[in-house]
């Protein structure tokens, strides 16, 4: 083996895209060996512009709600994570049996599964918020799977598990009230391993399902982002969708709990599967080494 040309590292946005590509120049019969070298390049440490190991979102949604947008949107945003930032997706439909305890299940399987300091967990719920106020109580976050009547979730009482997990986790609620998610009448609401992106105030309603909804532009604007910067930081995301020029009809509440030196969740790709990454598909910057074949 011999090189054909010095490898080039591309600077991109204070950061080193350190992603190899192998073209070799031979016949077509060195097409397995092409594959090789990718795939046992992608399993090195190559890839570090990263600041988390691993990313993982669990989209929730009501399984009886009365609004099917809901579901389509989780399913837009879990497209979006899995093919441009190449997360791993999970969906999950909350039950209208046992509501509240099934989902307080899948929250602290989610927690344990997936629980590193490396690891960074995104929840996004689309779906309908409660006012909660028909008690004493100081207005928390409460889910409802219809807009009058139906099972609900406190989701007042699962969220506080979320500070016991050792990785980070983003919120990113679609949901009436939604910012009702930063209160607590006990302890503190958003932990200090916990960013959140509410949808609209607390006593405000958000759009529904649909191109005006919220979930359609967080997802507009994470595209938008990703495209321009190789990167999402949800601080800025915020402030764009609270833009005067942004068509999104409220504004989104952004709260962060983040310590140790960081104050926004920066959502940066993972590399992609080491077949996208031989056949060409992942990252779009590349350090390439051109290697030539000879007798």
């Amino acid at each position: 083996l011999s090189l054909g040309a010095k490898p080039q590292v591309v600077q991109k946005a204070q950061k080193t895209s350190a992603f190899i590509r192998v073209e070799v120049l031979v016949p077509m019969e060195t097409e397995a060996l092409r594959y090789r070298l990718n795939s046992a390049l992608e399993f090195e440490e190559w890839a570090l512009h990263n600041d988390y190991k691993s990313i993982t979102v669990l989209a929730i949604y009501w399984e009886d709600g009365d609004m099917p947008g809901f579901k389509e949107e989780a399913y837009s945003i879990g497209t979006l994570f899995a093919t441009a930032f190449h997360y791993h997706v999970d969906y999950y439909a909350i039950p209208s049996e046992d509501s509240h305890m099934e989902l307080d299940r899948r929250i602290n399987s989610f927690i344990s599964e997936h629980s590193d300091s490396n690891n960074l967990l995104i929840i996004h719920y689309g779906g309908h918020g409660d006012p909660d106020d028909e008690t004493a109580r100081e207005k928390l976050a409460v889910w409802a799977a219809l807009s009058q009547g139906g099972p609900t979730v406190d989701w007042s009482i699962i969220q506080p598990k979320l500070g016991h997990a050792r990785a980070e986790v983003l919120l990113l609620l679609d949901c009436c009230f939604a910012a009702q998610a930063a209160r607590n009448s006990q302890n503190r609401a958003i932990a200090s391993n916990v960013e959140l992106l509410a949808a609209c105030a607390m006593g405000c309603k958000s759009p529904p399902p649909g191109r005006h909804s919220f979930t359609s532009h967080l997802i507009q604007q994470l595209r938008d982002s990703l495209a321009a910067n190789g990167s999402a930081k949800i601080s800025d995301v915020a402030l764009s969708l609270a833009h005067r020029g942004n068509k999104y009809r409220e504004t989104p509440i952004h709260f962060s709990g983040l310590g140790h030196g960081r104050s926004t969740v920066s959502l940066e790709p993972l590399p992609g599967s080491p077949t996208d990454i031989a056949r060409g598909k992942g990252e779009s910057a590349w350090l390439t080494l051109r290697v030539s074949l000879r007798d």
